[in-house]
């Protein structure tokens, strides 16, 4: 018998044709006031439930998960197949994993992942389940939950690019400020000492007579701890930013770094495309060259590498930053587990997602490595 909504208002219990047929009990009025409220709740939440049966493959869904997948009629999703056609293609493999892999364990699973609805509208799901076992220890049934929440991750979404356009903004910001260190530390302290030096270099070659010659050694002690503490300064302000970078852009800063490395490690180093124009902002360059700086050194002191390329390619609007190397490679899912090892694969990712830029690595043991980076203004 199906109780319909009359019989739920006045517990009096109807057949389809509408004939009254006896007084409702307690238990099947609140058992369909309990159906009714969860079906609401589920619409609210936009969570469906389904069960799957192990030994036949077919689901049993609720209203609201026939509403997430668009469908007409609980009959379109028969089956544990029907539902995997509709998981979006690129998830569909890594969906049927995390099932088979908690059918084999008994473990609960829980996984995220987008779904095609009939009207080709995607929707982002995510889906937890559990196993049912039976008499005999096997899985008997997959009783699981899939909420709807494209609305939060489209949320989560624009709330991280705003906070990387924020971070973005916040580096160019750091990146002027390093720059107007860089051009006073240069004016007001380099400089001066340089000038300062010349003289006591002028004045210490015309001490020429014995009478002056007490003088002449504290002079040269003047000269040394000036031309010291001018190089000490023009090496903070290389730490700040490369003064080729700022003046002449990535490329020329690329290539003066890999002259530099060619000559102190003596590994040929190189350098290859073409300046961008027009130039990116200030942090997302200086991000850039930190990146090849690093991975260059890492080929040259750690991977046994004889030969070292970089590639410079693009536009402002799209950058790519390649840097590879023939040395001995390694595996980046050991190295992942290295603290120490991973220190500098870790920065050179954390560099690239300041600017909101992808970074990839590939390599294996034998054939080098190779990083990517691409960058989107």
């Amino acid at each position: 018998m199906t109780l319909n909504e009359d019989s739920i208002v006045s517990g009096t219990p109807r057949s389809a044709e509408g004939s009254i047929s006896r007084r409702a009990t307690g238990a099947e009025i609140l058992s369909a006031h309990s159906t009714a409220q969860l079906e609401e709740i589920e619409a609210l939440t936009l969570i469906g439930r389904w069960v799957w049966e192990v030994a036949t493959g077919t689901i049993t869904c609720s209203p609201q998960l026939i509403r997430l997948f668009g469908l007409a009629s609980p009959d379109l999703m028969p089956s544990s197949e029907s539902f995997l056609l509709r998981v979006h293609q690129a998830d569909r493999t890594r969906v049927r994993a995390s099932i088979m892999r908690a059918l084999s364990t008994g473990e609960p699973f829980q996984f995220q992942h987008r779904v095609v609805r009939m009207d080709h509208e995607t929707r982002v799901c995510r889906t937890r389940g559990s196993i049912v076992l039976g008499e005999d220890g096997k899985p008997l049934q997959i009783v699981g939950i899939s909420q709807d929440i494209t609305e939060v991750h489209a949320a989560d979404k624009r709330a991280q690019a705003q906070l990387m356009h924020m971070a973005r903004r916040a580096l160019d910001r750091e990146e002027r400020d390093r720059s107007q260190v860089v051009k006073d530390l240069r004016e007001q302290v380099t400089e001066p000492l340089v000038a300062l030096g010349r003289k006591l270099a002028s004045l210490n070659a015309s001490e020429a007579d014995a009478e002056a010659a007490p003088v002449a050694v504290p002079t040269e002690d003047c000269i040394r701890a000036i031309n010291a503490a001018g190089a000490a300064t023009l090496q903070v302000i290389g730490h700040l930013r490369p003064s080729v970078l700022e003046q002449h852009g990535l490329l020329a800063a690329l290539r003066a770094e890999a002259l530099r490395m060619s000559r102190q490690a003596a590994i040929p180093v190189s350098v290859s495309g073409q300046e961008i124009s027009p130039r990116l902002p200030p942090g997302a360059e200086t991000a850039l060259f930190r990146i090849a700086q690093e991975a260059i050194a890492n080929a040259a002191r750690h991977a046994g590498a004889t030969l070292i390329r970089v590639s410079l390619t693009g536009t402002a609007a799209h950058t790519r930053l390649e840097i590879q190397d023939n040395g001995t490679g390694f595996d980046p899912a050991a190295v992942a587990g290295n603290e120490a090892d991973a220190s500098g694969i870790t920065l050179m990712r954390e560099r690239a997602e300041a600017v909101s830029a992808s970074f990839r690595l590939s390599s294996q043991p034998g054939t080098g490595a190779k990083i990517t980076v691409d960058y989107r203004g």
